[in-house]
């Protein structure tokens, strides 16, 4: 049997971890045995409720922050007054079982709601935190279906071999003509048969409207190609080059943009060229050029032609040692640092 893809990993979170922390102390009963298997008939049955749960949320809306408090101390409430006995009744590992329960859990939140409506409030969103870390970078077009990822090491994954609970970052849906919205980050719950299970990481649910540029992505240091860099998505984009700057965007919905915000990297010069292939976000990227080798006495500066575009309309520079007359140096064949710096339009741009 496939494993359960909760339609909102928040809900199922927050109605695991209620259970879960009842079930295994009823009556607030002390806690003291220190044998990690002991808990798994409680784990297992938790687990169902959860499910029970997030299928009665069902694609309802993106719940809040007052919405996930109720589902998370009602799940607590409930399962410590109602202690499961025998722990290990196979029911109990049946969402069925706790389907009329996990209803009504859900309609104590939406009530939530629609009080909070009716006072004129409006609950806080969901708290999404700051900088966020995946193990890699995934260059390829996810499948269609996302229980068949393969996680084996291959160049679409950075050459790493992921794991059930690694957390890794597309961006290439653009590039091979996949389906843009994936782009971004996604988690994987479970692994079998070489294929991971996916779902968005609950700091980037499925149909929220994230800020743009609010959450730097750092990447480990494992890939061959993308290790130790960081990225952000940049803004909603047509044909794959942001158009203009966007405040938010949906996950699932949009193309979030997803650009390194700094890259540095050592190259050579061949006749006095650089062609650099790296995403540029617009006109105003910064690409610097800072030598390495003793600059021949023949270059007078460099010249440097910024292309902007995103994984799918690949954009980058040009990089031309010149000669104080304009023309190419040839006689350049050095090494040099590039530095660059994604940014959009600066103040002197703005609205006045």
């Amino acid at each position: 049997m496939p494993p359960y893809v909760p339609n909102n990993i928040n809900v199922f979170s927050a109605a695991f971890a209620g259970a879960m922390s009842a079930m295994s102390s009823p009556y607030g009963a002390a806690v003291i045995d220190p044998t990690v298997i002991d808990y798994e008939p409680y784990c297992l049955a938790a687990m169902s409720w959860a499910e029970a749960v997030d299928t009665a949320w069902g694609a309802i809306a993106i719940p809040n922050d007052v919405n996930l408090h109720n589902i998370r101390l009602v799940s607590y409430a409930y399962h410590t007054t109602h202690p499961i006995a025998p722990h290990d009744l196979p029911a109990y590992s049946s969402p069925t079982n706790w389907a009329q329960s996990a209803t009504a859990t859900i309609a104590i939140a939406l009530e939530g709601d629609a009080n909070y409506a009716a006072a004129g409030l409006v609950p806080p969103p969901y708290c999404t935190p700051g900088t966020q870390r995946v193990r890699g970078v995934f260059l390829g077009v996810l499948p269609a279906d996302l229980t068949q990822f393969v996680v084996a090491s291959s160049m679409n994954n950075d050459y790493i071999a992921y794991v059930a609970g690694d957390s890794f970052l597309a961006i290439g849906e653009n590039a091979m003509g996949g389906l843009p919205e994936r782009n971004g980050p996604w988690y994987i719950v479970s692994v079998a048969a070489g294929r991971g299970t996916l779902v968005r990481p609950s700091w980037w649910p499925n149909g929220a409207t994230l800020q743009t540029s609010q959450i730097p992505i750092e990447v480990g240091a494992e890939g061959v190609v993308f290790s130790n860099s960081r990225f952000r998505a940049m803004g909603r984009q047509a044909a794959g080059i942001v158009i203009a700057p966007t405040n938010t965007f949906i996950v699932g919905t949009d193309d979030p943009g997803m650009y390194q915000e700094v890259l540095t990297d050592r190259v050579t010069l061949t006749a006095g060229e650089y062609e650099l292939y790296c995403p540029l976000l617009s006109p105003e990227s910064s690409v610097t050029v800072t030598d390495v080798s003793i600059r021949p006495a023949t270059t007078a500066y460099y010249e440097v032609e910024t292309i902007p575009g995103d994984w799918g309309v690949l954009g980058g520079a040009n990089i031309f040692a010149t000669t104080a007359a304009g023309a190419i140096d040839t006689d350049n064949e050095g090494d040099i640092i590039i530095g660059v710096i994604n940014q959009r339009r600066g103040l002197r741009d703005l609205p006045q």
